[in-house]
């Protein structure tokens, strides 16, 4: 195990909790213009426009991203997203994005740097993490060169916003968060488990409800992780656990980047961010 191991199990959690934070109270506080941006997209289901909308604006799209970031999704739903947006006029066959699709990317943008400026507007609480966040995620191109980091790398060589630091953080985070995320798809193929079949053990494990149930239950069957009625099973528990601690080390090297007495700190200063607008 790597030995910042711990140290990714600790701060995961909250880089999480505050990447998604943002994206929940988008509805909160903005919930009329979110509305009517997903009205001016024309879909029905406009994630592949959000999730790509940094890549359209720096001009670095690409299938094999668009494929990263929506690795859990069923193929059909990946493939009518795909279909959808091209039919819409926002993208072509591909992926250059339109200039409707980039001025709806520049509007969102716009949307979330406005609350993040709003929900961490304490910049004795912001300041102090830029340096350490920035040197972990600039460290992760040379530090994770294998195909499998490819998102990551991809969202670290985006360029940084320099006119707000709560907005630079959060996309620092999020930096960190797809990190995390290729480290996982690096240990599940490394544990046989399509990402697929991922999602359904994860799913039964949380007790979620939704699609991921629609993943496909055979393999994980044959293997004895879940039982024949879709039930976790001991050695399912096991292997989920030990998917977790090999990720958490996989990601943990991004903070060799950063000093050892200073990670106590970002920490700290990570759980007290809010992950909501205050009143």
């Amino acid at each position: 195990m790597h030995p910042l191991s711990q140290f990714a199990t600790g701060v995961a959690p909250h880089v999480d909790r505050l990447v998604l934070a943002v994206h929940r109270q988008m509805r909160t506080v903005h919930g009329d213009a979110v509305d009517q941006w997903r009205a001016d997209t024309g879909l029905a289901r406009p994630g592949l426009l959000i999730n790509l909308r940094p890549f359209f604006l720096a001009g670095t799209q690409s299938l094999a991203l668009l494929e990263r970031l929506h690795r859990y999704a069923l193929p059909a739903t990946f493939e009518e997203s795909l279909r959808d947006a091209i039919g819409e006029g926002l993208i072509d066959d591909s992926l250059t994005p339109s200039d409707r699709c980039l001025e709806l990317s520049i509007r969102l943008t716009a949307l979330q740097a406005s609350l993040i400026d709003e929900m961490w507007d304490d910049q004795s609480g912001i300041s102090p993490l830029v340096n350490p966040l920035r040197a972990a995620v600039e460290g992760i191109p040379k530090r994770y060169p294998g195909p499998g980091f490819t998102l990551a790398r991809a969202w670290a060589n985006l360029p940084q916003p320099d006119d707000s630091e709560p907005f630079l953080i959060h996309h620092l985070l999020t930096a960190l968060r797809y990190l995390r995320a290729d480290s996982h798809s690096v240990v599940l193929d490394a544990a046989g488990l399509s990402a697929g079949e991922a999602a359904r053990l994860d799913a039964v494990w949380r007790q979620l409800e939704g699609s991921h149930h629609d993943h496909p239950l055979d393999g994980l069957v044959r293997r004895g992780l879940l039982d024949p009625d879709g039930n976790i099973t001991e050695d399912g528990q096991h292997a989920r656990a030990a998917i977790e601690d090999e990720t958490n080390s996989v990601s943990g090297a991004a903070w060799e980047a950063v000093a050892a007495e200073e990670l106590p700190e970002v920490l700290v200063r990570l759980e007290a961010l809010p992950d909501h607008v205050r009143s």
